[in-house]
Parts: structure tokens; C-alpha cells; sequence
């Protein structure tokens, strides 16, 4: 689904300073480093604080660009962009949250918009994954959840999706009500509430109200009972038949107790793969959203074992000199930092305990008390070590009675870092995004080798134009994306290819093609080593076999005839594609 680019204009209420050709708006751009060079980009020149997108015009015209958006007519020379559609807004990233909410109100799907201080990032992914096999979900990229990063995600909602599910993070007074009109949600999820970002909001419970104002168009509210804040504003404040409570007391909707093996969601009980009370509590919102799907419990427990870990959220690496590496770089606040620490005693090695910790920022918190909460932490977890980064807790050093080196910034610490012998340890690695600790990780994790493969998508692009114009019209063309795509990235080049309209993607086996469809990608694709044990799942998730013998064939129609596969996209399945495998003398597969 595309725009044209008179109708960004008038959903934007710009003015259009120069109109060249009528291209279709299928993607939309703000970062010039990332941007995909397509005549069908629409790239938007948003001015900040320390950075300014007029400065790269000219750039990326010369790269294939030829739609803009500007806020600043002095900025740009027209006789450098000539064949460019240039549109003038008061405000780019304004214009780019009221295009992303005209887009998104042309999709009546179920939708679900997630806020809260913490773990709004893994419920949102731990959904994807559970939710998976029963819709086609479009989901915010990474944590996407800001002021751009929610309008980008919401555009890539389309026709053949089923289920959206975006996350909200606000750290301003007002900044919700902009994501709420873009998301509109019917179904919300509030994970918790914590000091993180507390400086823009005058007091907890306002910031709670902040957050709430998502959930204004939902049609469910999931939340946990257990924090009083959130349950009490939540139940003063919405309609008691919009509210989804979930807790140890009796009066929720779904009573929760914790057992030796699982957890008991209203006499439900589900083994689990973790102990840690942050998973349990992320799961559970999970688990709660699925029942409301009315999801049977023996698939909800069958998924739930295999979750998988979510990058940059406690990871755990190898590391150099018999170390081990925790890597939770991607946030640093105390309720973090609480869970990092249970995350860390889990563990459970006979190895000597470094915490490396940045300075924690808009904690709401004065700093003496901050900082003796996280000296109180520290020492209640056993910790051998703290490595402390940043002005701020170097001026706190008397609080910490444990072992403990402070460095004013990252680079500093970086110079030292082979001197401090870090041998045969647990290393929890946690940083405010400033500090950049995925450098110091860089450093810690064992380095099995320094090569890389840099692989070009423009090329890539270019090549298959190449092929297309040496073959007759019309004639279809299939891409192998085995095997990782030879190496190369099996999403990232998968995607590219069915963004440039490929008919048919190959691979050798269904997982692999599983794998593509749990990546949004929709195009037919064709498996070629299917196991007859495997014809369910291809069915499901509309994969082609290759059949290649009498035998398998006579299963495979058998399979046909007794079988009633339910899609992904929840369409019943009566017909199954196939692709016959013809020997033609090399003698290893085909009829």
C-alpha cells in the first residue's frame, strides 16, 4: 500500500515548493545514513538540536531520491534537486506523525499499543513470537517507540496484515496524545511504572495519566493489579468493562499464583523457562492478551517454551580471559538495574561478581538518594566489583562500601580496560544509551575472528534490474535464499527482494522458509528438501513443496486428502501448491 504524493501533501497541509512526476510514497525516511534510494522514498529534513536533514539534500538527490519534505525554504536550492517533488511543512516531524495517522486509520484491525517505564520492548517481541502462528503481525522495529520511531512503524502497516503491535514511550507532558491519535489502539498493555524519564513529569501519578492517554480508543486495557498506582488510576479513570486486571488478589479478572514448576493463571497453570520475577511479569501480560484472544491453553504453553531472547535485554556472551559477559547496554535505570542484579545471581558461577555502571539519567531522584539506593543494591547482591562511569556517581564514591574504580567517561575507562585483569568473572555490563557501553562489549566478548562481510543491497538491486532486462516480459524469476541467503542476511535480502517484486523466493528447508514468513514476508516460496513429517507446518504457513519422487508425491497427496491445515493468515487451506523436481541428467533428485 503507497501513497501518491499529492495526498502526503494534503494530509500534511503543505505546500508544494516544486512538483516534477507522480511517484508513489512507499517508504518514509528520516535518517539519511539508513535511507533506502528509491524514486518511491519520501525523505524527510527534520531540524534538531544538533543535527539538521536540509544539510543532506543534495546528497541524497544525487543517490536516487526525488521526494522531500522541509521546514525550511532558505535550505533548499532547487537547481540542485530538478527533478525532485519537494514539500514545504511547518514542521517535519509533525507532518510525519499526521501522515502515519491517516495511514494507520485505513486498517480496522485489532491493534495493540504497549506503554510503561519498563520492558515495553520485550512484551511487544515476546508477542510477535507467541502470536506468530495465528496472524500476520506488523510490529515496531526495535524500540521504536518515540516521537519518529512510532510514525515509521505504523507505516508499515499493510493489507495482509492481521494483528499490529507498536510500543509508547514518552519521557514529556503532552508527547502522548501524538502517538495515541497514530497508534489508536484497541487492545493496551501497561507494563509497569518506574523513576525512568522521570524529570519531564511533576509526579508519578501524573506521569501515569501521561502514559494512560494511549489507551483512549482501546477497547481492553491489560494492566497488573500489583502496582496500586497504575490499578488505581487505571480504575478511576476508565470504564470498568474496558479494564483486564491481573494479580495475586482475588479481585482481578485472572487471579495469578506462582508455583514450583509454572505459574497458575485462573487454575491454568503453564510451565515456564525462566525464575525471574521481571519475566514472569512481562510473560504474564503475554499470557493474559492470549486468553483474551481466546487462545487455548495447550498452544499458549507450547510457545511459551520456546521464547526466545531479545537482543540487547540481559544477554549473556562469552567473554574474553574465562569471563562472562551480561550485557544489558540498552537502558539504565534502578528497577533495571534490580532485575539485571536477580538476572546475574541466577547465574549461579563460581566466579567473581563486576558490575560496570554508567551514571543513570531523568531518574527523578536526587542524586544522594539515587546513588545510596544503588550502593544498597550492589551490597545486598554480593558484588565484588563496580566499575562506575560518569561525573555523577563519581561524585557519590563514599556511598559504596564494596571494591569499587570510577572513570569520568567511557573513554577513559577504554584506555584502562586491559589493565584492570578482568580474568575468570561475571561481568554485568549496564549503561544510559550516551555512554555507549556496547563498545566497552565490543572489547569484553570473546573475539572469534576480525572478518567482515559487508554486504551492498544497492547492488544487489541493481544486479537482479540487470537480469530482468535480458530476459523476455513476463518471464517470472525465483530467488534462492538459502542457507542465510548464502551468508547474507536472509530477512534483510528477502525483504529487498520482495520490496523490488520478485515472484517466487527457494529455500532448501520449511524452517527456513518459517523463519522468512515470522519476518513479514509474504511472497510464495518454494522449499525444496521437504520432510514428509513436515506438511502440516508448510501448509500453515503456505510453503511450496518440491516434490521429486513417485513416493514422496504419494504422501504428500495422501497428506491432501486427510488434512484441514488452518493458515497463518487464518484462511482455511484447501489447496496445496506444489513444484515438481525434473531430472534432466545431473542424478541426484527428480522424477
Amino acid at each position: 500500500m503507497s501513497a501518491s504524493f499529492r495526498q502526503i501533501a494534503t494530509v500534511s497541509k503543505g505546500e508544494i515548493l516544486q512538483f516534477r512526476t507522480e511517484h508513489a510514497v512507499e517508504q518514509l525516511l528520516t535518517d539519511s545514513r539508513v535511507a533506502v534510494f528509491s524514486e518511491t522514498a519520501l525523505f524527510f529534513a527534520i531540524s534538531g538540536k544538533t543535527h539538521d536533514g536540509h544539510r543532506f539534500l543534495k546528497d541524497l538527490y544525487e543517490k536516487g531520491i526525488r521526494q522531500f519534505v522541509v521546514e525550511n525554504e532558505k535550505l533548499v536550492d532547487l537547481s540542485l534537486l530538478p527533478e525532485a517533488n519537494i514539500l514545504l511543512v511547518k514542521n517535519a516531524v509533525t507532518a510525519l506523525q499526521d501522515i502515519a495517522a491517516w495511514h494507520r486509520h485505513l486498517f480496522s484491525i485489532p491493534t495493540i499499543g504497549i506503554t510503561g517505564s519498563n520492558a515495553k520492548t520485550i512484551v511487544k517481541e515476546w508477542l510477535f513470537q507467541l502470536l506468530s502462528p495465528d496472524f500476520s503481525i506488523v510490529k515496531s522495529p526495535k524500540s521504536y517507540n518515540s516521537q519518529i520511531g512510532v510514525p515509521l512503524s505504523v507505516w508499515q502497516m499493510r493489507p495482509e496484515n492481521t494483528l499490529a503491535i507498536f510500543e509508547a514511550g514518552v519521557s514529556q507532558m503532552g508527547e502522548m496524545d501524538n502517538l495515541a491519535t497514530i497508534i489508536s489502539p484497541t487492545i493496551g498493555i501497561f507494563t509497569n511504572i518506574g523513576p525512568a524519564h522521570a524529570e519531564g513529569f511533576p509526579s508519578l501519578k501524573e506521569k501515569i495519566a501521561q502514559k494512560a492517554r494511549l489507551f483512549s480508543t482501546a477497547e481492553k486495557i491489560i494492566y497488573c493489579k500489583d502496582h496500586i498506582l497504575v490499578a488505581s488510576y487505571l480504575e478511576e479513570n476508565f470504564p470498568s468493562q474496558k479494564l483486564v486486571s491481573w494479580g495475586n488478589s482475588e479481585a482481578t479478572k485472572y487471579k495469578i499464583e506462582v508455583e514450583k514448576d509454572g505459574i497458575s493463571v485462573s487454575g491454568k497453570t503453564f510451565q515456564i523457562p525462566f525464575r525471574d520475577a521481571a519475566s514472569i511479569e512481562n510473560l504474564l501480560h503475554c499470557v493474559v492478551l492470549m486468553l483474551e484472544l481466546q487462545i487455548e491453553h495447550q498452544p499458549i504453553q507450547n510457545r511459551i517454551l520456546g521464547l526466545a531472547n531479545i537482543p540487547m535485554r540481559l544477554e549473556l556472551k562469552a567473554g574474553r580471559h574465562n569471563c562472562y559477559l551480561i550485557d544489558d547496554t540498552y537502558n539504565n535505570d534502578p528497577e533495571g538495574l534490580k532485575i539485571a542484579l536477580q538476572f546475574m545471581q541466577q547465574q549461579d558461577m563460581k566466579r567473581r561478581k563486576v558490575v560496570i555502571l554508567s551514571d543513570m539519567l531523568e531518574t527523578g531522584l536526587s542524586s544522594h538518594v539515587l546513588y545510596e539506593q544503588v550502593a544498597t543494591l550492589l551490597k545486598d547482591k554480593n558484588i565484588d566489583l563496580l566499575i562506575a562511569v560518569g561525573p555523577e556517581i563519581g561524585e557519590h564514591q563514599h556511598l559504596f562500601s564494596q571494591k569499587a574504580l570510577f572513570y569520568p567517561n567511557t573513554e577513559a575507562l577504554l584506555e584502562q580496560l586491559s589493565g584492570l585483569h578482568l580474568h575468570d568473572s561475571l561481568l554485568l555490563v549496564k549503561g544510559a544509551r550516551m555512554f555507549r557501553f556496547e563498545r566497552l562489549v565490543q572489547e569484553l566478548a570473546q573475539k572469534i575472528h576480525r572478518t567482515v562481510l559487508e554486504i551492498n543491497l544497492n547492488a544487489l538491486a541493481h544486479n537482479l534490474n540487470v537480469f530482468r532486462q535480458m530476459l523476455n516480459p513476463g518471464t517470472k524469476m525465483m530467488v534462492m535464499v538459502k542457507a542465510f541467503a548464502y551468508g547474507s542476511g536472509s530477512h534483510e535480502v528477502a525483504h529487498l527482494l520482495q520490496y523490488h517484486k520478485v515472484d517466487y523466493l527457494a529455500v532448501a528447508y520449511p524452517d527456513e522458509a518459517i523463519e522468512l514468513r515470522e519476518n513479514n514476508i509474504t511472497l510464495p516460496i518454494m522449499v525444496m528438501n521437504p520432510s514428509p513429517d513436515e506438511f502440516d507446518k508448510m501448509a500453515k504457513y503456505n510453503l511450496e513443496p518440491e516434490l521429486y519422487s513417485f513416493e514422496i508425491l504419494k504422501v504428500f497427496i495422501e497428506f491432501s486428502r486427510q488434512s484441514s491445515v488452518v493458515r497463518t493468515n487464518n484462511e482455511q487451506n484447501t489447496d496445496n501448491q506444489i513444484h515438481l523436481a525434473i531430472d534432466t541428467g545431473m542424478h541426484r533428485l527428480g522424477f
